[in-house]
C-alpha cells in the first residue's frame, strides 16, 4: 500500500453545482481539460427550504493538472477488476459516484459476444493490453470523460462504456459548434449502431400470421397486444383475433376480453397445449391472431417448460419478448437470461415512460443479438405505442428528449 502524502490544501479549489454536469464545467472553465479531480460527493443544497424538501448539490474538488502527481490519494481496490480501467482514475470514481442506487457496483469483467449485425464498439486489438487503455483513458479530453460518466450513470456497462467513448473520440469530427457537441454526435451514432430496429409486424398477402407474446410478469403483455389488436383493426382493416394462454389470472382474460368487446374481434382461451388447435381453429378466418402467455418469473425452470411446450403447439410466425425498461439494468438482463431458452425472436419494449435510465438495454442487444419492434409509451389504448427507432434509442440511452 503506497502511503497517502498530504494534500496541499492551498492548491485545491472546491466547486458546488446542482448537477454533475455544471460542478464538471466549473472544473474545466478554472483549471481546463486536464485537471484532476480529488474528491466528489453530493451534500444538502443550501437554504432552508432546500434542507427541509431533502434537496442535494454535487460538490467537487480539484486542482490543476501539474499538481496531480503529487496530491492524489491513492487507495487499494477492494477488489480489482479487469475492466479495462485503472479503478483508481478519479473519473472512474466520480462515474461509480453517480450511478444509480440500483447498481451492485461495477459489472462483470468480461462482455457478452456482440452480434456480428452489430460490430460498432469492437473490442481492443490483440496487441493492446487493458492497461494501455486505462493509460489511453488518462488522455481523453474533459467532455469525453464527462460523456463517459453520463453512459455509467445511465446503467450502461463501464466495459461497453469504454468501448463507445473510444469509438466516438475516432469518429468524431468538428463540425459541431463546440468539442463537446461534436462528441455527443460522434457517440450517438455508435449508440445507433447497437440497436436493431424490425419494423413492424408484416402480414403478407392472402397468409394468417400467429404472433405470440411472452415475458415477466407486470411488463404490460396484455396492454400492449391490445394496442396491436387496435391498431390492425382499426386502422389497418384487418381481420384480428385473439387468443389468451394467460388463465393463471383471472383478471387477465377479463382485461382481454374486455378489449375484444369493445374492437369487436373474437377472442378464444386455451388453458393447456392439447386445448391450442381449437382455439387456433376458431381464428381460421383471421389475417392476425394476436396469442398472449401468462407472464413467467425468469428463474421458474417448470413454467419456462410449460410455456416452451405452448409455443412448440402453436408455431407462431414470430415470438415477442417483452421486457419493461422500467425493470433497469439488473432486470432487464435477468429477463433476456431467464427467457434465453425459448425461441423467440424480437424485443417488444413497454413503460418507456417509466424509466429512470435506459442503457441496461444496450446490455440486452448485445446479448440477445435481437431486434426492437416496437416501444410502449404509456397506458392509453390504442394510442401510446411506436415503432422502435434506433436513433431515439440512442438518444433515451444519454437521456435526450424524445421525439
Amino acid at each position: 500500500m503506497t502511503a497517502a502524502r498530504d494534500l496541499r490544501k492551498s492548491d485545491i479549489r472546491t466547486f458546488q453545482a446542482g448537477s454533475l454536469r455544471e460542478a464538471l464545467e466549473y472544473v474545466r472553465q478554472e483549471f481546463g481539460p486536464a485537471a484532476q479531480i480529488v474528491r466528489t460527493r453530493e451534500i444538502p443544497a443550501g437554504g432552508l427550504w432546500n434542507r427541509l424538501a431533502g434537496r442535494t448539490q454535487i460538490e467537487i474538488s480539484a486542482q490543476a493538472a501539474q499538481l496531480a502527481e503529487e496530491a492524489v490519494v491513492y487507495e487499494p481496490a477492494a477488489a480489482p477488476l479487469d475492466l479495462g480501467l485503472d479503478l483508481q482514475d478519479p473519473r472512474w470514481q466520480l462515474a461509480q459516484r453517480f450511478a444509480p442506487a440500483t447498481s451492485d457496483g461495477p459489472a462483470p469483467p468480461s462482455l457478452p459476444p456482440v452480434p456480428t449485425r452489430q460490430t460498432s464498439t469492437p473490442t481492443a486489438q490483440s496487441g493492446s493490453t487493458r492497461a494501455e487503455q486505462a493509460r489511453a483513458s488518462w488522455a481523453w479530453p474533459a467532455e469525453a470523460s464527462l460523456l463517459y460518466a453520463e453512459l455509467v450513470a445511465a446503467e450502461v456497462d463501464p466495459t461497453a462504456a469504454h468501448q463507445l467513448i473510444t469509438e466516438a473520440l475516432r469518429i468524431s469530427t468538428s463540425t459541431a459548434s463546440t468539442p463537446e457537441r461534436s462528441l455527443r454526435q460522434a457517440l450517438l451514432r455508435c449508440l445507433e449502431w447497437e440497436f436493431p430496429v424490425d419494423g413492424p409486424i408484416q402480414l403478407p398477402p392472402g397468409e394468417q400470421r400467429l404472433v405470440a407474446f411472452i415475458g415477466p410478469t407486470g411488463v404490460g403483455k396484455t396492454t400492449t397486444l391490445a394496442k396491436l389488436a387496435a391498431h390492425f383493426h382499426l386502422r389497418q382493416r384487418r381481420r384480428v383475433g385473439l387468443v389468451t394462454l394467460d388463465t393463471y389470472r383471472v383478471a387477465a382474460v377479463e382485461q382481454l376480453r374486455i378489449y375484444a368487446e369493445i374492437l369487436d374481434v373474437p377472442l378464444a382461451v386455451a388453458s393447456t397445449a392439447a386445448e391450442v388447435p381449437a382455439a387456433l381453429l376458431k381464428m381460421a378466418d383471421r389475417d392476425l391472431v394476436l396469442i398472449d402467455t401468462a407472464g413467467r418469473a425468469p428463474q421458474d425452470n417448470l413454467r419456462m417448460a410449460e410455456l416452451q411446450g405452448l409455443l412448440a403447439a402453436i408455431r407462431p410466425a414470430e415470438t415477442h419478448l417483452v421486457l419493461s425498461l422500467a425493470q433497469g439494468a439488473r432486470g432487464l438482463m435477468q429477463a433476456a437470461e431467464g427467457f434465453a431458452a425459448v425461441p423467440y425472436t424480437r424485443l417488444l419494449l413497454t413503460k418507456r415512460d417509466e424509466a429512470a435510465t435506459w442503457g441496461g438495454l444496450l446490455g440486452v442487444c448485445r446479448r440477445t443479438g435481437k431486434g426492437i419492434g416496437y416501444l410502449s409509451t404509456g397506458q392509453n389504448v390504442p394510442a401510446d405505442l411506436i415503432l422502435a427507432d434506433s436513433r431515439e434509442l440512442a438518444r433515451g440511452i444519454l437521456g435526450e428528449p424524445q421525439a
